[in-house]
């Protein structure tokens, strides 16, 4: 599965959940995650890869400074994966909002293992 194809397929299900889904592109975004999903308030940056690769040196290098910031940084490399993370983050959002959301048993239970 080309990256473009897990990137829709992942940008789609986070519009359908209520998220904003800007992309980044252009000069000047070398190594920067490819997607910045909004929602409640919070921002989740996802780095996309295409299916079976890792995000590269430099890509790692940005998430863990988003991360180090306090922001919800990650890297998906198929659909499933982007729409389990887009799923806990939803989750988490809303729990810190005092909201009750409603997630699949799957996904409660990964959250619970620290997923």
């Amino acid at each position: 599965m080309l990256e473009r194809d897990v990137e829709k397929e992942i940008r789609v299900y986070a519009e359908a959940k209520g998220m904003i889904a800007i992309k980044l592109s252009g000069p000047g975004n070398r190594g920067k995650p490819d997607r910045l999903l909004f929602y409640k308030g919070r921002v989740l940056i996802m780095e996309v890869k295409k299916l079976g690769e890792k995000p590269t040196k430099l890509q790692q290098q940005w998430l863990t400074t988003f991360k180090d910031l306090d922001f919800d940084a990650c890297w998906a490399d198929r659909p499933g994966l982007g729409k389990t993370l887009i799923d806990k983050f939803i989750a988490k959002t809303d729990a810190e909002r005092g909201v009750v959301s409603k997630v699949s048993k799957a996904v409660e239970d990964e959250w619970e293992a620290g997923l």
